[in-house]
């Protein structure tokens, strides 16, 4: 999920499907890559399951209340 990156962009350049709208699924692993304000404003507790784990590339859950 990346809401400033087109998915098409994500494809050519990196070959992964991506989206711009965060479903509400629940996901056994994030991986945090960018350090948008967007996500600082996103309740990852919503999108995680018990034995979910995550991959912070810049701090960004250092800003964040989750427990990954």
């Amino acid at each position: 999920y990346d809401p400033w990156a087109t998915p098409e962009e994500v494809l050519h350049k990196y070959g992964i499907t991506s989206k711009q709208q965060l479903s509400a699924e629940q996901y056994d692993a994030i991986v945090l890559t960018v350090a948008h304000k967007d996500f600082l404003d996103i309740n990852l507790n919503s999108v995680k399951d018990e034995q979910s784990f995550a991959y912070d590339m810049n701090g960004v859950l250092e800003k964040m209340d989750v427990r990954l």
